[in-house]
């Protein structure tokens, strides 16, 4: 006990406790853990089967900071009663309201690194606003419709509006 000398009983207490077991006052406060991500899917849904043998979708969803850089989030999706509807509507582009509890974990690599993989359990999403067909998509600049010619002169030309 001569590590705990010039402490009351009661200090010693609070020093020992578990830190698994809350102090009394704290109440129904213990923690939150919610993620709210508006972005846009970024990688096709993969549907797989867990070690559990319960099935799953992996995706990636991207987010953009006030900077204009990317964020890429991996979304991971247990209920059964969304997966059917995350395979059949969800593809690359498409913005999307991704709502659940973020989750971190430790793996070991094929080089025996340890790597901590950080990822969001879906609880619910919902779809902002549907992308146009890739096949309606513009693929290079060459595809795009020009606009009026500017070889008339620039007295007669007339300047261009945006609303």
């Amino acid at each position: 006990m001569s590590l705990f000398r010039g402490l009351s009983r009661v200090n010693i207490a609070r020093a020992t406790r578990s830190f698994h077991t809350p102090p009394a006052d704290e109440g129904i406060i213990r923690g939150l853990n919610k993620v709210l991500l508006i972005g846009r899917v970024s990688s096709d849904p993969i549907q797989s089967v867990g070690k559990n043998g319960a099935p799953r979708v992996m995706y990636d969803v991207v987010t953009y900071n006030p900077k204009r850089y990317p964020s890429f989030h991996n979304i991971v999706c247990w209920q059964p009663a969304q997966i059917p509807a995350i395979m059949e509507k969800f593809k690359r582009g498409l913005l999307v309201y991704v709502e659940g509890k973020l989750i971190s974990r430790q793996v070991v690599d094929e080089r025996s690194e340890r790597k901590v993989i950080t990822h969001v359990v879906q609880d619910g999403f919902q779809i902002l606003a549907p992308e146009k067909p890739l096949e309606e998509r513009p693929t290079t600049n060459t595809e795009i419709p020009a606009t009026e010619s500017t070889t008339e002169s620039s007295e007669e030309a007339e300047p261009a509006r945006y609303q």
